[in-house]
């Protein structure tokens, strides 16, 4: 269970880091180069980037899943530092998400002036 939730981070957190890695990337070489050009520059910089990533992503996985399952076991015990974590997590990342897709910061949207 604690390898597919770490898993599960690490897809989203390398989909994220490609939507952004993409958007920033495009948007510097759109206007100084053609639409051939920027592609290309766009496509090798995401492999140079993510095939790393993708290549080391179970090992990665395994390891900061042990580094949360000490952390949260010493805070809250092991099942629910686990879950803590892991809700932690997923909430950066609805966060980056919302604000890479839509451009909103998603809890001020949910929350209103509550936080």
């Amino acid at each position: 269970m604690t390898k597919f939730m770490m898993m599960l981070v690490s897809v989203l957190g390398a989909g994220l880091l490609s939507g952004t890695l993409s958007s920033f990337v495009l948007a510097k070489v759109r206007g100084s180069y053609s639409i051939a050009v920027a592609t290309a520059v766009g496509m090798l910089v995401l492999v140079a980037v993510l095939y790393p990533l993708y290549r080391y992503l179970n090992a990665w996985a395994t390891a900061l899943s042990k580094m949360f399952l000490r952390t949260g076991k010493k805070m809250f015990g092991r099942v629910i530092g686990l879950i803590v974590v892991f809700l932690a997590l997923l909430a950066i990342l609805y966060y980056g998400y919302a604000r890479l897709w839509f451009g909103v910061n998603v809890y001020a949207v949910l929350f209103g002036n509550i936080i």
